[in-house]
């Protein structure tokens, strides 16, 4: 299928804005009815003859082209409705149709990465010479005494005809999209050639190239925008690797490449989150060394924070368990899903031989059954991962000084499932029903104080707190500390 490069013309025909609407109209016709206008930032937009004639009759022919254009601003986003445009690489069929909606009959071509940089201009009779339609017919001079004369022949020999045009037709096209692919892919093997000699600078203009060529392919895409993080052009880099992550989340080296990109900004929750993503993300079989090296780095960044040492990184439950033996560390961060052992086993088996270890549970489950399970076998803090950004590092923090943490969505979820619960069944809160003091030790036992620490807060004796305890549970038909947890999360008393 023909491309724009085809029918790309100089643009010879362009205005200024210092150009008078007088002049420009003067200067197109119904078979050119638009052209270019640039400014000192490059392409401004275009001028339509039915705009200039509309301000004619206005009375505004000595207006410039620059009052009747929108003004030139960096922060406004480019559409083609808006500005319309179009690239070296799109079908001819395409710039056809940009042309009818426009109502153009000329249409500007640009850079991808700057629509502001002409590279040139489309016609439509420029369009029609690429495919080969001339508008002009041949005279042939007619004989003075003619006969028609039809041949038996002639009709089997016009299906013969056509197939053979209609074969022709579609080998050239599986000819040209084939040698479209091959000189993408050579531009994408010298990019990457160039990545490995440290010459990232020139391997981004191959990948540029190969994507130009091949705007489509998402392995492109997401190359061009590594390769930008590695060159320190985080911005358009970010653009790439998002486009990428919109159509496959999981993908871990477009997380990774963000994972960066928000590290060198000193963006901390950034950072995590998008390092924790690559980690557990979507790998191919030969990047496994890729995703080893993301799970380096996120120890890495969390090592650069004043108040945390990374003492060890497991790759599965039973590796976590290992080394949180060998360790004894104050916090482990546990993923609730991992091969060999889940992360609610491995919880219970660190605290079992270790009971000092906090531990912090990342899930991508919001059910209540979860947290309970979780809880119950000694965790302290429970997270989502969709809310690592801005949960983790105070997570950590918190644990570590012995307080309970869970994210706030699922503090917000089991406030609003026990206000339907309570409506439903239409009784009262037992809460009311405590004493003043057993509130107090309701909300410390809550955040995860131990019996010794609320006698000394409370100056009360340790036995005093056992009962008050156990009232406590009995009045609101609980029978556990972590059941009390989350009664407490549903009555706000703790968040």
């Amino acid at each position: 299928m023909p491309v724009v490069w085809a029918a790309l013309a100089p643009a010879e025909h362009v205005f200024s804005t210092a150009d008078t609407v007088e002049e420009a109209a003067k200067s197109l016709d119904e078979e050119r009815n638009a052209a270019p206008v640039v400014a000192e930032h490059g392409l401004l937009g275009m001028v339509s003859l039915a705009q200039l004639r509309k301000h004619l009759a206005e009375g505004h022919a000595n207006w410039t082209l620059a009052q009747i254009l929108p003004a030139y601003d960096s922060s406004d986003p480019l559409t083609v409705e808006s500005f319309p445009h179009l690239h070296v690489d799109q079908p001819l069929d395409a710039a056809l149709r940009h042309m009818a909606k426009a109502r153009l009959n000329a249409l500007p071509v640009v850079s991808r990465t700057n629509l502001r940089n002409l590279r040139g201009v489309v016609t439509l009779n420029g369009i029609l010479r690429a495919y080969g339609v001339t508008g002009e017919e041949e005279a042939v001079p007619e004989p003075a005494h003619s006969v028609t004369r039809r041949s038996g022949a002639f009709l089997p020999g016009l299906i013969a005809a056509t197939l053979a045009a209609l074969l022709l037709v579609g080998f050239l096209g599986y000819y040209y999209r084939s040698e479209r692919a091959a000189r993408a892919d050579r531009y994408f093997k010298a990019g990457n050639d160039l990545v490995l000699h440290d010459r990232n600078q020139e391997a981004v203009e191959q990948v540029r190239n190969a994507l130009s060529v091949s705007p489509v392919n998402r392995d492109y895409r997401l190359a061009l925008g590594l390769t930008l993080v590695t060159t320190g052009r985080f911005e358009e880099a970010s653009v790439y690797l998002e486009e990428v992550l919109r159509r496959d989340p999981t993908n871990g080296r477009a997380n990774l490449g963000l994972a960066r990109i928000a590290a060198r900004r000193e963006r901390t929750a950034d950072a995590v989150t998008c390092y924790h993503r690559a980690t557990y993300g979507a790998w191919s079989a030969d990047q496994a060394a890729n995703q080893m090296q993301a799970r380096f780095e996120l120890a890495a960044f969390l090592e650069r924070q004043p108040d945390m040492t990374v003492v060890a990184e497991a790759a599965d439950g039973r590796d976590c368990l290992r080394l949180a033996g060998e360790q004894s560390p104050d916090v482990v961060v546990m993923d609730i899903t991992m091969p060999n052992m889940n992360g609610i086993e491995a919880t219970r088996r660190i605290l079992a031989a270790n009971p000092r270890t906090a531990v912090v549970i990342l899930s991508m489950h919001q059910d209540e059954s979860y947290v309970l399970r979780s809880l119950k076998a000694g965790a302290k803090g429970y997270l989502l991962k969709d809310s690592l950004r801005s949960d983790i590092l105070d997570a950590i923090r918190a644990v570590s000084q012995g307080r309970s943490f869970l994210t706030r969505k699922i503090s917000r979820i089991m406030q609003e499932d026990y206000a339907r619960q309570m409506e439903r069944r239409g009784v009262e809160d037992s809460y009311d029903v405590l004493t003043d003091r057993e509130r107090e030790i309701l909300q410390l036992v809550a955040e995860g104080k131990a019996n010794k620490e609320v006698a000394g807060l409370l100056n009360i004796s340790l036995t005093t707190v056992e009962t008050h305890r156990t009232h406590i549970l009995q009045k609101l038909g609980l029978h556990s500390v972590p059941e009390l947890i989350l009664y407490a999360v549903r009555k706000s008393i703790i968040s």
